[in-house]
Parts: C-alpha cells; sequence; structure tokens
C-alpha cells in the first residue's frame, strides 16, 4: 500500500466520526457493582475452547498440535457449554467468566489474538449459539462476564495490519517498539509480548472500541466484564469507557501486580468498579503452597484493606490461566482445601479457575510446566460431581448463597501455621479455620495437621455456652475431627483434623428434634456426623435435603439426608428398637419456624436474606401476626418475605417450591419452666463438698459463676446417665451454694409463687427447671386432665402440632397421635399418663423447646 492509500480522505472520516458522536445512548442490559456483591455471585473462570465439546469426536486437541506447537483449537464451544450448565449449577457457580468472542488468529484458541472485532468466534459457534448461552444461563440464574480485549490485536506484524478489522492502517497503531517492563514510559505506547498496540488518542479508534462496549452490553447482554491489560492503556480511556457503561455493567479489572496501591489506584481513579486481587493472590501462594508463617497474609490483607477502596468488590482467587496451577506448584491437597475456603469465606467475590473442582495438576507428560498444559480439556474429566474438591466447593458455594459469610471479615488469630476469622455482622458470624501445615504424617510418624486452636472469649463472636459445628467435618476422609465445640468461659478450644480448614456455625437450632425415624423419604446421602446437630447442619448444607435422621448407635454413615416430604415415622421408645434422633433442616434459628406457605393475605412484602429477618419484619409492622419466607425466590427484584395477619391456610412446602413460615413472636420459654422440682436429687453442683448418697452419680465442687445459666445446668444433666430433669436456682442475693440439681424425674412440680413485683420466686431465688434434653419432646406419653383449647385433626407431624401450640394463646402443652392424625392443644398439663404401645403412639411436649 501507498501512503496516500493508508490515509481515509478528511471528508470521509469527520462524516464517520459525526456518525459516531451522534449516536445515542443505548439502555444496558448488565449489571452493576452493588448487584453483583449482594448476590454473592461465585465465579467460574472458563477458557470457552477447553471447557465442554458436544461429543467426543469433536476433540481436535491432539490435531491442532501441528499447526499450533503452543496449543490450539480443541473443540470447546458455547452450544456444548449450554449443555453443561447443570453441572455448573450443581456446583453452585452463579456467573461464568467465558473467553473473549471476536474472532481470533489461527491458534488463537484463548481469545487474546482478536484479529475480527465485527464477527464472532467461528471455532466457538454461531451468534445464535452465544446467544443461545446467555439465554439459558440467566433463566437459571447464572450471569455471563465477558473477557474483554482493549490493548491490542492479533499478532500478525507490523506489515500485515491490513488483516484486521476494523483497524486495518498502520496509523491506528503506535510504532513497534519493545516492552520494559522496569520502564513505565513504554506501559501504554510499546508492544506487549510482540502484539501490535492500539493508539487510543486517535478519536476514531476509540470511538470503536467503546462501541464494541456498548454492543456487549446491549446486543449480547453480558451481566460483566474482565478487562485485559489495563495498565497498558491510558487512564483516561477508561474513564470514558466507565462512562460509557453508565455505571450499569459490572467492571473487574487486572493490573498484575503485588502492591495493593497499584491495583487500588484504578478504583479510585473510578475505571473499575473492581480489579483482579493480585496482592492476596501471591500471598496466598506464599502461605499455603511455599508454607511461609501466616502473618504474611494477615499483613497483606491489612495492606489491601488500607489501600484498595472497595474490598467486596475486589476477585479473590487462586489460580488462573496465566501461571501454574496450585497442585503443580504444590501437590498437597489438604493445603489446597485450605487455600479455596479462605477464598470462598472471605470478603470479596471468588473466582473459580475451571478444573479446580477436579483437582487438575496442570503439568505435562514430562511433569513441566506450560500455558497449554495449565489448560487441558475439562471432558477429560469426565464432569465428575463426587471428587472431593468438587463436594468441598459445592458447600462453600451453598453456604455463601446463604449469607452465612456476608459481613465484614475480621481476624481473630493469627499464628504461624494458623489464621482465623469471622464475617462479623453475618447472621451466623460463623469461624473459618485455615491451616498451612498440610495432611499426612512427619517423620516420626505423627499426623503433622492434627492440632488444637484456641480462641479467647475476647475474641470470640458468641456467647458463653453457644454450641459450633463444623460444616465441612463431614467431608474429610475420616470425619475431620469431633465435629463441634462449646463456647465456655475460657473462649473456644476447636481441633483441626490432619490440617484440614474448618467453618464453624451455631448449632443451637432451637430444639425441633424429636425420637424418631423418618421412613419411606428418599435418601440424597449418608454421611458421618458426631452429633444430631452436626447431621442437622450436613441436612443444612445440603439443597435437596429437607429432613435428616441420626443414629447415635451407628459408627459410620450414621447420618441420613433425605429429600422430601416425611412419610412416616418410627418412634424410639425402647424394645429393642435403635436409638434415632430426626429433624427438619432448620429449626429456623428460634425453633418455631415451620416448613409451611401461609395463603392468607398478604399485608406487606419485601426482599430479605433470611426467615429470621423476615420475622424481624413481622416484629416491626403492627398488623403483622405471621410471617411467609420464600427462599426459592433468587431474583433481586422478587419479594420473598410476606407479612401476614392470620396463620388460617396453610401449604405445605413441595419439592423446589421451599418456604418457611412462622410466628410473629416466639415463644421464649424454651421448655424450660418457672418450677421447682421437688423430685429425689441424684446429684448437686455446690460451692462446698458433700457426701454421696445412693441416689447421687457426682457431686462437683465449684462456685456459683461456674454454672451461669439454666443452659449450663443442663448440660451437667446432659453429662450425668442417671439425670433426667433438672432445677436451676439463680440466686439474687447468696455469692454461694447449691444451684444446680440433678434428678431422676419431674414427677413433684411445685410452681412459684408471684412476688411482689410480678417477679416468680422460691424464697430469694428464681427457678427454672427443664427436662434432660432440649427436644423435650416426650415419646409414649399424653397429658390428661387440665383444661384442653382445641383438637385439630389430620395434623402431619409432632413437630406441626407443637407449632400450631407456639402459636395458640394460652397453649402450654400438646399431645400428638401420629396413628390417629390428631393434635390436643392444652391451656395446663394435668398429670401424665404412660401410654402402652400396644394402645398405639403419643407424643407429648411444650409449645417450644430450648
Amino acid at each position: 500500500m501507498t501512503s496516500s492509500e493508508e490515509t481515509i480522505p478528511a471528508l470521509s472520516r469527520a462524516l464517520l466520526l459525526l456518525a459516531v458522536a451522534a449516536w445515542l445512548p443505548r439502555p444496558l442490559q448488565g449489571k452493576a457493582r452493588d448487584e453483583w456483591v449482594s448476590s454473592r455471585r461465585v465465579v467460574y473462570h472458563v477458557l470457552t475452547d477447553r471447557f465442554a465439546v458436544t461429543s467426543p469426536k469433536e476433540d481436535t486437541c491432539e490435531k491442532s498440535l501441528k499447526e499450533c506447537p503452543s496449543g490450539g483449537y480443541c473443540g470447546g464451544s458455547w452450544k456444548a457449554m449450554e449443555e453443561h450448565l447443570p453441572y455448573l449449577k450443581e456446583l453452585g457457580i452463579s456467573a461464568i467468566w467465558i473467553s473473549p468472542i471476536q474472532d481470533q488468529l489461527q491458534c488463537g484458541y484463548h481469545g487474546y489474538h482478536p484479529r475480527n472485532w465485527s464477527a464472532v468466534n467461528s471455532h466457538f459457534g454461531s451468534e445464535d449459539d452465544l446467544k443461545s448461552l446467555i439465554t439459558t444461563s440467566h433463566g437459571m440464574d447464572i450471569w455471563i462476564m465477558a473477557d474483554v480485549v482493549m490493548n491490542h490485536v492479533a499478532p500478525v506484524g507490523k506489515e500485515n495490519l491490513h488483516l484486521i478489522t476494523p483497524f486495518n492502517r498502520t496509523e491506528y497503531f503506535h510504532a513497534d517498539c519493545k516492552m520494559d517492563f522496569q520502564n513505565p514510559s513504554t506501559f501504554e505506547t510499546c508492544w506487549l509480548w510482540g502484539l501490535p498496540d492500539l493508539k487510543h488518542e486517535d478519536a476514531w479508534v476509540r470511538e470503536q472500541l467503546l462501541h464494541f462496549v456498548d454492543d456487549l452490553a446491549v446486543r449480547w447482554e453480558f451481566d460483566g466484564f474482565r478487562i485485559d491489560a489495563v495498565k497498558h492503556v491510558p487512564r483516561w480511556f477508561w474513564q470514558d469507557f466507565h462512562e460509557r457503561l453508565q455505571r450499569r455493567v459490572f467492571t473487574v479489572g487486572e493490573e498484575l501486580s503485588q502492591a495493593a496501591q497499584d491495583v487500588g489506584k484504578w478504583q479510585d481513579g473510578k475505571m473499575f468498579d473492581g480489579m483482579l486481587n493480585y496482592p492476596m493472590y501471591f500471598a496466598l501462594r506464599e502461605v499455603f503452597v511455599k508454607k511461609r508463617p501466616m502473618h504474611h497474609l494477615s499483613r497483606t490483607l491489612t495492606d489491601v484493606k488500607n489501600k484498595i477502596s472497595d474490598v467486596a468488590a475486589l476477585a479473590l482467587f487462586v489460580e488462573n490461566h496465566d501461571f501454574a496451577r496450585f497442585l503443580y506448584a504444590q501437590p498437597d491437597e489438604v493445603l489446597y482445601r485450605n487455600a479455596l475456603t479462605f477464598i470462598l469465606a472471605a470478603e470479596g467475590i471468588p473466582f473459580i479457575y475451571y478444573g479446580t473442582e477436579q483437582g487438575y495438576v496442570g503439568a505435562r507428560e514430562d511433569g513441566k510446566w506450560d500455558d497449554n498444559s495449565n489448560r487441558s480439556p475439562l471432558w477429560l474429566s469426565g464432569y465428575n460431581t463426587t471428587h472431593p474438591i468438587f463436594r468441598l466447593i459445592k458447600r462453600m458455594t451453598f453456604l455463601r448463597s446463604q449469607g452465612i459469610f456476608d459481613g465484614r471479615q475480621e481476624e481473630l488469630i493469627v499464628r504461624d501455621n494458623t489464621y482465623v476469622f469471622t464475617r462479623k455482622g453475618a447472621e451466623e458470624q460463623p469461624i473459618i479455620i485455615t491451616s498451612n501445615t498440610g495432611g499426612g504424617n512427619d517423620h516420626r510418624g505423627q499426623n503433622q495437621g492434627s492440632r488444637e486452636v484456641h480462641i479467647p472469649p475476647s475474641k470470640m463472636p458468641h456467647k458463653r455456652g453457644t454450641l459450633l459445628c463444623d460444616a465441612l467435618a463431614y467431608l474429610h476422609e475420616g470425619g475431620g475431627g469431633r465435629g463441634c465445640y462449646r463456647v465456655t468461659k475460657k473462649g473456644l478450644t476447636a481441633r483441626i483434623h490432619d490440617g484440614q480448614p474448618l467453618v464453624l456455625m451455631n448449632s443451637d437450632m432451637g430444639g425441633c428434634f424429636e425420637s424418631a425415624a423418618y421412613m419411606g423419604s428418599p435418601d440424597i446421602s449418608a454421611v458421618h456426623a458426631f452429633s444430631a446437630e452436626h447431621c442437622q447442619m450436613a441436612c443444612f448444607t445440603d439443597k435437596k435435603c429437607r429432613h435428616f435422621t441420626f443414629y447415635p448407635t451407628r459408627k459410620n454413615e450414621n447420618c441420613n439426608l433425605k429429600e422430601g416430604n416425611i412419610v412416616t415415622r418410627q418412634l424410639i421408645g425402647g424394645g429393642g428398637v435403635e436409638s434415632a434422633i430426626s429433624g427438619p433442616r432448620s429449626c429456623g434459628g428460634r425453633g418455631c419456624f415451620e416448613e409451611t406457605a401461609l395463603a392468607t393475605k398478604t399485608i406487606a412484602s419485601t426482599r430479605v436474606r433470611s426467615a429470621s429477618q423476615c420475622q424481624t419484619k413481622c416484629m416491626k409492622e403492627d398488623m403483622c401476626r405471621f410471617f411467609t419466607y420464600m427462599p426459592t425466590h433468587e431474583a433481586d427484584t422478587e419479594d420473598n418475605c410476606f407479612l401476614k395477619s392470620s396463620d388460617a391456610k396453610r401449604r405445605p412446602s413441595k419439592g423446589s417450591d421451599v418456604a418457611v413460615s412462622g410466628p410473629k413472636f416466639c415463644p421464649s420459654s424454651g421448655g424450660f419452666e418457672l418450677a421447682y422440682y421437688d423430685s429425689p436429687t441424684i446429684s448437686t453442683t455446690d460451692s462446698s463438698t458433700s457426701s454421696k448418697s445412693d441416689k447421687e452419680v457426682e457431686v462437683a465442687s465449684s462456685r456459683l459463676e461456674d454454672i451461669p445459666s439454666t443452659e449450663a445446668c443442663q448440660r451437667r444433666c446432659q453429662r450425668s446417665p442417671a439425670c433426667r430433669h433438672f432445677s436451676y436456682i439463680a440466686s439474687k442475693t447468696d455469692k454461694g451454694g447449691v444451684n444446680c440439681l440433678l434428678l431422676d424425674s419431674d414427677r413433684d412440680r411445685q410452681p412459684l409463687p408471684e412476688a411482689e413485683g410480678g417477679d416468680t420466686e422460691l424464697g430469694t431465688h428464681m427457678v427454672i427447671s427443664g427436662p434432660k434434653h432440649s427436644s423435650c419432646l416426650e415419646t409414649q406419653t399424653r397429658y390428661i386432665g387440665g383444661k384442653t383449647i382445641k383438637a385439630l385433626r389430620n395434623a402431619p407431624s409432632a413437630i406441626a402440632c407443637q407449632s400450631r401450640c407456639a402459636r395458640t394463646a394460652d397453649c402450654v402443652a400438646f399431645t400428638y397421635r401420629p396413628e390417629l392424625r390428631i393434635c390436643v392443644l392444652k391451656s395446663d398439663v394435668g398429670e401424665r399418663e404412660r401410654v402402652a404401645r400396644r394402645e398405639g403412639m403419643a407424643i407429648s411436649g411444650p409449645p417450644v423447646c430450648a
């Protein structure tokens, strides 16, 4: 070409610029920063060419190596990706970052060698295929993030720039010069890795690039953009870019730097909503791959928080397509699990590189690493949904989707090999424990990763007496440790088993368990648990699970997770029947919620994050008496909390149409009562020692402050084999003396007289009594005498009967007859009567268990 042919006529160029300037802003379809952060997205990073093929015969990896020695097209497509969306949905993925969509040079399978901005990459499929992928993904609440290249074009050399569309003239590019990574003046004008560098200061080039981004947002309806190589493009261009998007499409920029200030400047300059958190990436590699002290991670976190304004919008990751995979650098999978647990629980948006869930190592046959081996086809894994890493990510993404990891991240403990943090402000306030000792045994044959971690009371986000269970323990080989831990006056001591991470969650679920085995409902799986509470947590963290049955006497697979409604109950009451405890996936935190939708008139509706928040909304509305929470209403625009004035019409949850309902206030008695049990004492907890009688099984010497609450007294009862009930005397004036009585029955009740001022007293003491277990339902027992409020027919379960009692004025107890499906509500207990098994079954109890 001659020089005159390389120049657009001045008039034509002017007309073109006028036409571009006249374009009216078009409405954008993307999702903004707040929508990405508040919806708890987890992003799955794929190379489109390596994720899925429609059939094995379309695998062209070996064939392409002849033309592209560094790796060519393997056959992955948008259509095949669409077919495998259920795989990603099961993993808990809610957004996908796909490869750049433009037509590429011959070996540009990765998408970073764009040749034609006006055409899609035909190797990935047609325009209709791409549109179908995006539409189907949106229907599954999976957002799509496009990778965007704005810095350069395909490496065609300066002699062949005419092959690029629309940038087919040399004047659209900077002069060819070699990038000097030590000289910032070369970053924006020289050619990165020999890639022709676009001249953004040219008005026509700038408008072409911005129009391309417009098209991605409007025509293709992408929900977000990941922007490549941002530091090689002028800052003022990114400000124009940000303004063009009207802040309606979430953007994540890439600057490969370990320095937090380098990353933070792009947010502060109103250029990008988020950035790839490379400072944390390198820190995570240092502590979990190289096993540097965890203090390095702590310092980096502090630096990031101090120098980056919006940490919640940063992309957290432990591997990507540009560096060797984690397991190539560090083969210990236990360390991998710790790193993944950290990014999925920490503040920010987790990014999972494809193949992570299958434990991809990314090594060539000779054991070495290169770009192509780091990008192996996923179809070679068979999309195994039982892989241990898949199961870990699935569990963590579910917990994240439930708001468990909302709130500000707060450091609790830092040791050389341990890092512990919580999410302050989250309803659950989980405690996440990570370590970098790894798994396996040391040179002495001792397990190097098993040890105790102590959190002092001053650091604990939970009050004394709270039971915390590890939501990940049953995923690990051998069970992962004891599973549940109680907060004491000295804080919390948990055990790391074989180096595995822990996510400790509040498991004082409200006492909605019953002594029964649930039969007939299909089992999803059987796992190992350490208690009924731990089994319930396993159910809660499996989104298909609705109920559970825990078998305390079984050694392995003692926790059955069940899908669907309960068909029959096998009540446990002696006679050689195997011990079992069953209950719903969640007791609603306060013990008075049930899996039911109220079909009565809605007086108001709003959007919340949990059933407890919905109940709080009801408390603030004068007309509200009940509520229904619909967790399956996932769209941000859908209300999921419905406030009701009545609970007259009920509709049980069915299949995936889950609903949780409850009253404005949950009764607070919790299975305890203001009464003194004047029954034989088998033990006392005293500030002085006593001689043991025949009935005594223990006499503990302790002061009053060692028995701080009713719950603590109940736990003493639970540790005593002969104890069945207890009375707790909360002294008003004394500093010592007996304050916890362990009893073998509750036969002789002495209701407490009401003192002047409304207090209920026994002498100068408040007395609270209750059963051995928080699950206070009594099997093969019915309450007779006293006043019956009403008898309800067709009651589905004892839990439903108890829930109805909790919502009925004056109801203090109930009796449920399963074979008759009758629920009797009573205003006083009267007498207890044991029911022989030949006469049928009976379950009785108070309105709410503790």
